[in-house]
């Protein structure tokens, strides 16, 4: 079991905004974390990279007062979201 942590995000990644989120695992329940807006867009390579991790999802973030403005986003739990305990 594979997990992506806060310290291999900043590494690789600048952000500029972050929120506590959570998200419906596979059984139902939460996996709790922080979903991280980059400053960056995130590219086919490292979207395959990143899918492997098991703690992490990726989102696009979309400004409302100024939607042409989409940004990638990381969730990072700190439980695993796709089903492998």
């Amino acid at each position: 079991m594979a997990f992506y942590h806060f310290t291999d995000l900043i590494k690789e990644h600048p952000y500029y905004k972050s929120v506590s989120f959570k998200v419906k695992r596979l059984d139902g329940k939460f996996s709790h974390g922080c979903l991280f807006t980059l400053c960056d867009k995130i590219t086919i390579e490292e979207r395959k990279r990143l899918a492997e991790f098991d703690n992490v999802k990726m989102f696009a973030s979309q400004s409302m007062y100024a939607p042409e403005q989409i940004h990638s986003a990381i969730f990072i739990g700190k439980s695993a979201i796709n089903g492998r305990f």
